[in-house]
């Protein structure tokens, strides 16, 4: 598995055209400067907003709202990267008619895609973390579980989009194309971060002392946040009670949660994934055998309005 995790890792960076040294230097130049600029502006703004309300007690309001923006990123991309990695890549081709274990080829694909998102994670999330920490004067234990976190949480976004995309290649005949798995992916992501976002409770502001009441409890504004997503909540009471057992609680009940719906996941999606794969691969090789041959309705203009549509 660590071999096959290897190769997809490399093949998903191989490009198909051999760049010279001068082009890969100046690509790597023009990727440092951007990731810096991003990162310089993130340490900036984490600053300037955390100190602002460190003086209101709500220091904690500005993690919160990266953790509820991060986890409906992971969510929407993760629908669109496991459509792309699980089923439509090109190293499907090779691996498919070799001796490996559909567990395998799911594991390694699923680490891959979890270890893409860090470098996200480390601009919206980490980043903020060690600033949050530096103003709060936290000690190293708040860092140590910071990582924790940061590790481990593109698992259950990934593993439940995974597992959806899954099933409907598994069970369902009409998908036979890229551009029909994309259609309903689309759709897919608008649900699951409904159901992500559809949390236990809201801040509930209906008048001045009751906007005053929040403010005047510490953290109340990240309270309500955190009432979004039952994860939020734990990963908010693991980082503010992180010198107490109640913190350290909360972290194994994270770790606990997150490894058992990755084994879980990866379990049932191993056991539908072989089929639904093979499938994709020969339609896939159908459909490009008969668009070799052009014909006069390949030339027609579209309607503007549908083509922008599907852009």
């Amino acid at each position: 598995m660590i071999s096959v995790t290897s190769v997809i890792l490399k093949n998903a960076k191989r490009q198909e055209k051999k760049n010279t040294f001068r082009e890969k230097m100046l690509s790597f130049i023009a990727f440092g400067i951007v990731f810096l600029s991003l990162a310089i502006s993130m340490v900036v703004v984490s600053f300037y907003v955390i100190s602002r309300f460190q003086i209101i007690n709500q220091e904690f309001t500005y993690i919160n709202i990266l953790l509820l923006m991060n986890f409906i990123i992971l969510f929407a991309k993760s629908v669109f990267e496991c459509v792309n990695s699980l089923y439509f890549s090109k190293d499907l081709k090779s691996l498919l008619r070799m001796p490996i274990k559909s567990r395998d080829i799911v594991h390694a694909k699923l680490i891959n895609m979890i270890i893409s998102e860090y470098q996200m994670e480390f601009i919206m999330l980490a980043i903020p973390m060690i600033i949050y920490g530096i103003l709060t004067k936290a000690s190293f234990i708040f860092y140590l579980y910071s990582l924790i976190i940061l590790l481990i949480l593109p698992v259950i976004p990934i593993i439940l989009s995974s597992l959806i995309i899954s099933v409907i290649m598994r069970f369902t005949n009409i998908i036979k194309d890229k551009n029909q798995v994309m259609y309903i992916a689309i759709i897919l992501t608008i649900l699951l971060v409904g159901i992500f976002t559809s949390g236990s409770g809201d801040i509930q502001i209906t008048s001045v002392s009751d906007f005053r009441n929040t403010i005047l409890t510490s953290n109340g504004i990240a309270e309500g946040i955190a009432n979004q997503s039952i994860f939020i909540r734990i990963i908010m009471n693991i980082l503010l009670n992180y010198k107490t057992h109640d913190g350290l609680a909360n972290l194994a009940l994270y770790v606990g949660t997150s490894l058992g719906i990755y084994i879980l996941g990866l379990f049932i999606i191993s056991k539908i994934y072989l089929k639904g794969a093979i499938g994709t691969t020969i339609n896939s090789q159908r459909a490009n055998e008969e668009q070799v041959v052009l014909t006069i309705e390949d030339f027609k203009m579209q309607d503007k309005k549908i083509s922008y549509l599907k852009k």
